[in-house]
């Protein structure tokens, strides 16, 4: 008996699409958005997703985002897609965060993550130091990478709203789906959106998220999937609720 978890097969099947794309002449994300939406649909399994959404229905949602289409890709190639910098790691000094948001901000980024969740009065005096070295128009997001129990991350959070974090990713548990919805609920007040989905495995979890409002952002990881076509499942799922989604890099 072979056992495959999802990281295994999603290597299988990225490395199937990538070789589909070299024969074609195209980078993946070019084949994909050049495919026709009958194609899209026919390569999602829906078998634990039509409760949720139909093929049907990821039909009709792919055929309305046909116009305008080229418009988009054309200003997406000239621009780039929209981007943050993870610039407030654990263990750098405040001196090391601020060059490299210097260094960032020179490149065009207006939006920095930084990390939390091991002490309080630390993540206090450092948020405090980057708000003022961003700026107030920039975008602060915060990631826990699940650190906190439900309550302490909505503890831990009402402590830093004064700082006007975006969203705070990854607050718990990776597939507590009733725990992210207790914290986005809390959270929500506040306007602090909950970002989550770089170690869920399945699209299973994903539509439980996206059912329930528990997360505000959605972030697909291709490896961490089994491959394109769960991430294909989950951005049509995250398109119905309209959920923006920021893939994991």
């Amino acid at each position: 008996i072979v056992s495959f978890d999802s990281v295994s097969v999603g290597s299988i099947i990225n490395a199937l699409w990538d070789l589909w794309a070299k024969k074609e002449g195209k980078p993946l994300w070019k084949l994909l958005v050049d495919l026709a939406p009958e194609q899209v649909v026919q390569s999602i399994d829906w078998r634990y997703l039509r409760d949720a959404l139909t093929p049907e229905e990821a039909l009709e949602i792919l055929q309305k985002s046909q116009d305008g289409r080229q418009d988009r890709e054309t200003r997406l190639a000239a621009r780039g897609p929209k981007a943050y910098s993870t610039a407030g790691w654990l263990g750098l000094t405040d001196q090391q965060i601020a060059d490299t948001i210097a260094e960032m901000q020179t490149l065009g980024f207006d939006c920095f993550k930084m990390k939390v969740g091991q002490d309080l009065d630390h993540d206090r005096e450092r948020l405090g130091f980057i708000r003022e070295t961003i700026g107030d128009k920039a975008l602060m997001m915060l990631d826990a990478n699940q650190i906190w129990g439900v309550d302490e991350a909505i503890a831990h959070m009402e402590q830093l709203v004064e700082f006007r974090p975006h969203w705070i990713e990854e607050p718990t548990a990776r597939d507590d789906v009733f725990g992210y919805r207790k914290i986005a609920a809390a959270l929500a007040p506040h306007g602090i959106g909950v970002a989550a989905g770089e170690q869920v495995p399945s699209p299973v979890i994903f539509k439980q998220l996206l059912q329930s409002q528990a997360i505000r952002f959605c972030q697909i990881d291709a490896t961490r999937l089994a491959g394109v076509n769960d991430v294909l499942a989950v951005i049509l799922l995250a398109a119905k609720h309209q959920t923006l989604v920021c893939p994991h890099g």
